[in-house]
């Protein structure tokens, strides 16, 4: 599982800050999508059960402040 969450948190800091340039870019709202196949990794952000460390628990903090 924490594999999972570092690779989603690493591509949810990447996609956001491109977003975020071509937000400014452009001068519009984009939306930003990322998708999992992983149903314990889609409870972990939709649901808030905590993880048992404390840093997945920091990395799961921004996807679910974004969601």
């Amino acid at each position: 599982m924490a594999g999972e969450v570092y690779a989603f948190t690493c591509a949810f800091d990447a996609s956001f800050i491109i977003k975020h340039d071509f937000e400014r870019i452009y001068n519009q709202h984009l939306p930003l999508v990322l998708l999992t196949f992983s149903k314990q990794m889609s409870y972990v952000i939709t649901r808030a059960s905590h993880t048992t460390e404390k840093r997945l628990t920091i990395d799961v903090a921004a996807p679910r402040e974004a969601l």
